[in-house]
This record gives structure tokens, sequence and C-alpha cells, in this order.
């Protein structure tokens, strides 16, 4: 299974969202009202473009956070889709982001995820799953699947 970036980013890509939508309309729309309220530090959110690769942009991520997530970002992909990360410690869970953006921007939403099951034995495999989300209802639940891998050799 090839993984994005070969995984060097997890777990921030081990689970990722993707919006049919412009990226900066996503952000946009996602900060509405929060721009407007202090978060619990008395901080205000504020929408920030950050330039350079994808690996630049998702080490804009860093350091990720356990408890109070503060970092997200929307990436215009090269396609009419707009990945989204955030800088979750476990990973970005986007299934309840996505159902939401899905039902208020009328448009389709996936969410993703690789996550490695290191098993005893010679294999280590992938559980990958996938959620699409179109406009007030689940379309489509691709069930898990589990993936061999070819181990490394040491």
């Amino acid at each position: 299974m090839k993984l994005l970036l070969d995984d060097r980013y997890a777990p921030i890509t081990s689970g990722m969202g993707f919006i049919k939508y412009p990226a900066k309309l996503a952000a946009e729309h996602f900060a509405g009202d929060k721009a407007k309220v202090p978060d619990s530090d008395g901080r205000m959110l504020k929408i920030t473009a950050v330039s350079g690769s994808l690996e630049d942009k998702l080490r804009a991520l860093l350091p990720l956070q356990a408890i109070d997530v503060r970092r997200r970002m929307f990436i215009q992909t090269n396609s009419e889709w707009t990945a989204y990360v955030n800088s979750n410690h476990s990973g970005t869970d986007a299934d309840m982001l996505m159902m939401v953006l899905a039902d208020e921007l009328a448009c389709d939403c996936i969410n993703i995820a690789c996550i490695e099951n290191t098993l005893t034995g010679a294999y280590t495999k992938k559980m990958a799953a996938m959620v699409l989300w179109h406009s007030r209802f689940i379309v489509q639940k691709v069930c898990r699947t589990i993936m061999p891998c070819v181990p490394s050799r040491q």
C-alpha cells in the first residue's frame, strides 16, 4: 500500500478529510463565528495562508496537541478536492467535520483513515477505511479492509 509521503507525517496524515470545495472558502466557512469569540486562553481564531510544499504545510501543524487542537489546515489539491488535516496528536479525525460540512455546504466530503496495526508474526498490516458524505446522508461506507504489507528488512 502506497501511503502519502511514505507515512513520514503520521499521525497527521493517518486520517484526512477531503471536501469538494475550494480551500479558502472551506476555511472561511469553518472559521465562521469562531473567529469572533476568543478561545479558553483568550486567543482569537485567525486564518493564515501557509505556502510551500505539502511537507512544509504539514510541518506548520507541529507541535501536535493532545487536548486543545489549535491548528487546522485546508489544503487545495490539484483537483476540485481540498484536503483537511489538523494538529491532533493521535491523528486527524475528520469524520464529524466532514459530515457537518457536507450538510452545511451541500457538497461531497470523504473521511479516510489508514492506521498501522502491528501484529505478531511476519507481516505488518494496514487497516483502511473510507466514508463518503453527501449532504445529509451517508452515500457509501466502504467496509474496513486489512491489506498485508511486506515487512521491512533490518
